[in-house]
């Protein structure tokens, strides 16, 4: 299960996000976060969705099973386009990754309400801390 959230205004701002992956069968917890120097909203959502995913692809191995991923989002815009609820026209190279990835996953992707998981509630936080930090290295 992958649960994150995504800070950011404008295209000409910082954006940065933080998401937690959970993985029942290992009985583990791993913590992503990252930043850009400019994005959207929309940009940083869907990235704290693609790097647990990118992470995820590289290290379970689905040749004899097809494992499936709850993705928990508060961005209503993440949890319909991911589930093909609304068209991706904006942010396609994004979508495009998560796809191709979603070819050896089932992805699921289910609305949670802002700040009532404690792995959203840590999303927010880091990706708040991480965009205010990219503000201030120098361009």
């Amino acid at each position: 299960m992958i649960v994150g959230d995504g800070s950011a205004t404008t295209w000409n701002l910082p954006a940065g996000f933080g998401s937690v992956l959970y993985d029942r069968t290992m009985g583990t917890r791993r913590k992503f976060f990252g930043g850009f120097s400019c994005g959207t909203n929309n940009v940083a959502e869907i990235m704290a969705v693609l790097h647990p995913l990118l992470f995820l692809d590289a290290t379970v191995h689905t040749k004899h099973r097809t494992p499936t991923v709850y993705v928990l989002s508060d961005s209503e815009y993440v949890v319909r386009a991911g589930n093909g609820q609304t068209d991706r026209k904006s942010h396609q190279s994004l979508w495009s990754a998560v796809d191709d990835i979603g070819k050896r996953f089932v992805l699921l992707f289910r609305y949670s309400p802002r700040m009532i998981l404690p792995a959203n509630v840590y999303g927010d936080t880091v990706g708040n801390l991480v965009r205010v930090a990219m503000a201030t290295i120098p361009r």
